[in-house]
């Protein structure tokens, strides 16, 4: 009986300390994952901080400013005070090291009192001369609100000069929307907006008064109508196509040179077996009224040597709601410029990164990996590009 006693002593005893062990095990697996998923909270915003001072340390650096203490200045709205920022020059380049160190949860259960997280990020800005100082612009009035110009979805990098007559309204996450040109606005920002995007205009905004389109004066539908100076000179060269009764047709159908459609404009996909991504290579389309494309294309560029790319008249009257064009399918390259004085101009397709401008009566950019630079082609003031390249 006395060893039957020790044995289930024994078997007690044993059982106490497994049950410890699986205890502290459960607890070091729970401040695993409590701990961990708060270390990668903070991992991504700390990368976030980093990207945004790394990009106006550069922006600074270009403009002939404290890279320092633009960096810091950036770093510091984002949460992190000068002892966690570390802020260095070298090449042309702006290298932003950002270290944040928090207390654990569960970890010090476990013997761990503190996480250290650090992100790191690299920028540099470029000068781009001899370039058009908008890349986006709205003409719709203040009436238009802040539907005038939307930005939602993700993916978006603006290099160059924005403008709208009326508001605005951005609503894509906030650690990929990056605006490298100043943007001027008629309708207030409002306050929500300045604090969760301010930092992300690097070139700066304010508010300022009512702008004309900026376009040059001859790009106005007669000139493109047969008889007009433009079809005239295209004409002359055999690069005229006139479309009387509306443009209805596959993105493989579209013939070089200027195209003038009377009526609408509805180009979809031309199928086959390189699918629809097909050029718009030196082609010029005007219409008088909207045009809707579906079609892909792996690049386009102006027949014009202006720049035009697709002009829409919307059948001649303005209004915030006018459709103008509507463009579903992706854009992989583009030259030139997007020009619907009288109408809406929505974009949501996946990609769509080119060198021009998109100019409307009213834009709604909802597309994803979004990227425009200034036209080279075109004239006016210098812009500046500035981008992450580590």
């Amino acid at each position: 009986m006395k060893r039957n006693g020790r044995h289930r002593e024994d078997t007690g005893a044993a059982l106490i300390t497994v049950a410890i062990t699986l205890l502290l095990l459960l607890m070091g697996v729970a401040a695993v994952a409590i701990d961990g998923g708060l270390a990668y909270n903070q991992r991504r915003h700390t990368q976030g901080a980093a990207d945004n001072a790394a990009l106006a340390a550069a922006w600074a650096a270009c403009h002939g400013e404290d890279p320092v203490a633009a960096g810091r200045a950036v770093a510091q709205e984002n949460g992190f005070d000068s002892v966690d920022v570390e802020v260095t020059s070298e090449d042309g380049k702006q290298h932003v090291v950002i270290t944040s160190t928090d207390a654990t949860t569960f970890g010090k259960t476990v013997g761990v009192d503190e996480m250290t997280v650090i992100s790191e990020a690299v920028a540099e800005c470029e000068k781009v001369a001899g370039t058009s100082p908008y890349v986006l612009f709205a003409g719709g009035p203040p009436a238009c609100g802040e539907n005038t110009l939307m930005l939602p979805a993700a993916s978006k990098t603006i290099n160059g000069g924005v403008h709208t007559n009326g508001g605005m309204n951005i609503s894509g996450p906030l650690g990929t929307m990056f605006f490298n040109g100043h943007t001027t606005y008629v309708t207030e920002m409002p306050n929500w907006m300045e604090n969760q995007y301010g930092s992300r205009f690097f070139a700066g905004h304010s508010q300022t008064t009512t702008q004309p389109y900026p376009v040059p004066a001859d790009w106005v539908i007669e000139n493109y109508a047969p008889g007009g100076s433009k079809a005239t000179a295209a004409q002359a060269e055999g690069m005229y196509t006139h479309w009387p009764s509306g443009m209805n047709t596959n993105s493989a159908a579209i013939p070089e040179g200027l195209n003038y459609v009377q009526g609408n404009v509805n180009i979809y996909p031309a199928g086959g077996p390189h699918g629809s991504g097909n050029s718009l290579h030196n082609t010029t389309i005007v219409a008088t009224g909207t045009m809707t494309i579906s079609a892909a294309f792996n690049e386009a560029s102006p027949y014009e040597d202006d720049g035009l790319l697709l002009f829409g008249n919307s059948g001649g009257t303005a209004s915030c709601w006018n459709n103008g064009l509507q463009m579903s399918a992706d854009l992989n390259s583009f030259e030139g410029t997007i020009y619907f004085p009288n109408g809406k101009i929505g974009i949501n397709n996946d990609r769509m990164i080119g060198n021009g401008a998109i100019i409307g009566y009213t834009i709604n950019l909802a597309s994803s990996h979004f990227e425009i630079n200034p036209y080279e082609g075109g004239s006016g003031a210098p812009s500046y590009r500035v981008e992450l390249v580590e």
